[in-house]
Parts: structure tokens; sequence; C-alpha cells
């Protein structure tokens, strides 16, 4: 990064952050704007606007209403009004990754329960076209697939998975024409053992169907 000249609000922040955080490329595609602009800002070309100021204050932690009141005489400091230093840019970084963790955390468990309601509504019409068994063997091969791909945790706790799934079931509002004692098997058993339950359970019933037809009194 060039030498900078302590003539604007942006040129003294980059000053505080050092070339390997502030130079042009890195400073640009941090807050999303050309290099160009970041070159204009900080030479005082181009006026700095509450957009990019915002983005600004957001990426390093410096105070938004400093930065756009261009005030260079007025020492630099945080959002929270305090001194700003190499030390605040670090702990908004840590605020911002906090912050994203939890986003996509929030993504992550709201993927998953689409994805499994979609599951439980393709497993219902495998069971109506009598293809239990083939469910569960497409189910077991992509549990496979993502076992090589992604790998398993070390960590085997049968009670702590069965609970996990059970969580993910009572969430998602499973569809009323799931049958009670299948959603049973299901909160009990694991995706490999699924298909060959669910096919004893249907034969069984389909077993007991006509018994239950030769007792009716004529």
């Amino acid at each position: 990064m060039a030498r900078l000249q302590n003539k604007t609000c942006l040129s003294i922040l980059r000053s505080i952050l050092g070339p390997e955080l502030a130079s042009e490329y890195t400073f640009a595609k941090k807050i999303d704007m050309s290099v160009s602009w970041v070159k204009q800002a900080t030479s005082g070309h181009i006026p700095m606007t509450p957009k990019t100021a915002s983005a600004i204050a957001y990426e390093t932690g410096i105070s938004f209403n400093w930065l756009l009141s261009g005030n260079t005489s007025s020492p630099p400091v945080d959002t929270n009004g305090m001194p700003y230093t190499i030390e605040s840019y670090a702990s908004q970084r840590d605020k911002n990754n906090r912050s994203a963790t939890s986003s996509n955390k929030d993504t992550f468990e709201s993927t998953i329960a689409d994805s499994f309601h979609l599951l439980i509504r393709v497993f219902n019409h495998a069971i109506g076209c009598n293809q239990a068994g083939m469910f569960s063997l497409c189910l077991e091969k992509f549990a496979r697939d993502m076992d090589i791909r992604f790998g398993t945790s070390s960590f085997y706790n049968r009670s702590r998975e069965n609970a996990i799934l059970q969580n993910l079931v009572l969430n998602i509002h499973l569809p009323e024409i799931l049958d009670p004692e299948y959603e049973r098997i299901l909160l009990e058993s694991h995706s490999k053992e699924l298909g060959e339950k669910l096919e004893n359970l249907r034969r069984q019933k389909a077993l007991e169907k006509p018994k239950r037809q030769k007792q009716r009194p004529s």
C-alpha cells in the first residue's frame, strides 16, 4: 500500500489498519467497492456516502458518524465511542464472525428441517406404492455417499442420535397421513434399519388383514 497522507477520515482509518488489512485491493474487496473508489475516496477526490460509510463501519468497527463527518481533527473512535485502534478492528471482526456463524446455523437448521420433511413425504409415498424396501436401499446409499464425502464422527451415542432425530421429527410437523406406528419406528430407527422394519410391519399388517376379515360375523 502506498504511503497515505492523512487528509481524510478514510486515510486515517487505513493508516491505523496498516498495509496488510487496508491495501487498496484488500480494502476494496472488504467493502465491495472498486479499487479506484478506495483510491479517490482516500485522497478526498470523491465524498464519503452514508451507504459506504455504513459498510466500512460494519467491516472495521470504526464510528459511522466519525467517518461520515470528515472531521480529521477529531480522533477516530469505534462504534462505542472509544478510541479506535487495531484491537477495535479485531473485536469487530470477531463480532461479525459470531453473527455469521449464528446466521449460518439458522440457515443450516432450516435446510435440514425442509430436507427431512421432504424425505418423510417421499417415505410416505413409497409406503403407499409398496416400495418401502427400495426407499430404504436408496436412503442407505445416500447415507453412505455422505459418509464417504464428509466422514462420520468418532463419537457414537445411540440415545443422543435418537433424541436428535426425534427433535427433528417433532419440530417439522409430520404429515397427518403418517401412521403413528410408522412414526414410532422412525423415531427408534437408524436409516439402515428403517426400511427392513417398515417392510416387516407392512407384511405383518397385510397378513393380519385377511384374518380380521375372516373373523367378522356373517
